[in-house]
């Protein structure tokens, strides 16, 4: 058996994923808690497809619970037991994916992909099944939704897709267009689907670093947590900015309730917009700088500068804005703590110091849009 020199010892602060691209083969998991307590980390080697003979032969699964002095174990990690995964072959774990269990809990890891499952990239289908195989026997379960007409996942069977104050009119009509239409289509899906069901939404490129069953149970679930919110942060130690490619709470959070009619009101601005073009110059967001600043690009023989790139990437993350713009919110009305205006409780959930940002603006349009 040959295992090619392509191991990599990833370390991320709790509740941190790790984005990556194409790769040629299966990729193997080996994950365990390390001796601090507010950190995880995971070990990746390269490993052969998973339907292939040598998966089940002694010789693989011995050299699987060994310490290999090739890829010796790192102090601290150990191989997940082998009656924790779901080894079987692809085409098992697809039917699984494909007619997953019906919703009794919040256990649930969402993606989409509007044509579907089946119709993913090879590499992403992989991705998926590792979440299938990781943590299904944990009592997750793993959804990919789409908009595939007759499709038993379609988004239709899950949330009114008729419902103006879940979608957009552009999502209803089937009308959202622009150049990243499909990428924005996912995006409208994600809060709806975690105030109604709860659970975790993450994009098919992300694979988990660490154990997520125990990173929900010790933060979301516990009751006795200050943690209401799980994401990737991606900011300095002053300004917290949590990334929409992975988003985890409870059904009904209220943070994500709030982002959710923010990110509404951006697309009924200027009579009902079907992209999020233009999205970056809302006096809802003015709070805000632009993000980028420094790169330029080059397409069609035409060079971008910087400052039309900034705005490019701003409407592209548009709904990155949006959280960041309420997660240093106060909210005169409170929720848990009236003393902390909007919450102390998930504004540390969320990783944001409580400072007030004095956007009474947005507050006013709050609660303009609930009157």
């Amino acid at each position: 058996m040959e295992f090619r020199d392509r191991s990599t010892l990833l370390y991320e602060s709790i509740g941190t994923l790790f984005k990556i691209g194409n790769s040629g083969g299966e990729l193997g998991q080996q994950v365990s808690r390390s001796q601090r307590v507010d950190y995880w980390c995971v070990w990746y080697i390269r490993i052969p497809a998973i339907d292939s003979p040598l998966v089940n032969s002694y010789a693989f699964k011995k050299h699987r619970t060994m310490d290999s002095q090739i890829y010796p174990v790192p102090e601290g990690l150990h191989a997940i037991p082998l009656d924790l995964l779901d080894l079987r072959p692809d085409s098992e774990v697809d039917h699984d994916l494909l007619h997953p269990k019906p919703i009794t809990d919040e256990k649930n890891v969402w993606f989409f992909w509007h044509t579907s499952y089946t119709q993913m990239h090879p590499y992403t289908q992989r991705n998926v099944r590792v979440w299938h195989r990781r943590f299904s026997k944990k009592g997750w379960t793993i959804r990919v939704l789409d908009r595939l007409p007759s499709s038993p996942l379609n988004i239709a069977n899950f949330l009114d897709v008729s419902d103006p104050g879940t979608f957009p009119r552009a999502f209803l009509d089937g009308t959202v267009g622009g150049d990243y239409a499909p990428q924005h289509t996912s995006d409208l899906v994600r809060f709806p689907l975690l105030l109604k069901y709860g659970g975790v939404y993450t994009d098919v490129g992300i694979m988990p670093i660490g154990d997520l069953d125990r990173l929900w149970h010790e933060t979301v679930a516990d009751p006795a947590s200050q943690f209401e919110v799980l994401s990737y942060h991606a900011g300095s130690i002053e300004e917290r900015v949590l990334m929409n490619y992975f988003l985890g709470c409870h059904r009904n959070n209220p943070l994500f309730e709030r982002c959710h009619k923010l990110f509404l009101e951006l697309w009924a601005s200027d009579g009902r917009k079907t992209s999020t073009e233009g999205m970056h110059s809302s006096p809802l967001l003015k709070e805000l700088p632009l993000l980028g600043g420094r790169h330029t690009i080059e397409e069609g023989g035409k060079k971008i500068g910087p400052a039309e790139v900034s705005k490019m990437l701003t409407d592209y993350v548009i709904q990155g804005q949006v959280m960041t713009l309420v997660v240093g919110l106060v909210d005169a009305r409170g929720f848990r703590d009236q003393n902390a205006g909007l919450g102390a409780g998930w504004l540390v959930a969320a990783g944001v110091s409580k400072k007030k940002n004095g956007l009474h603006q947005f507050l006013a349009r709050l609660s303009f849009v609930e009157h």
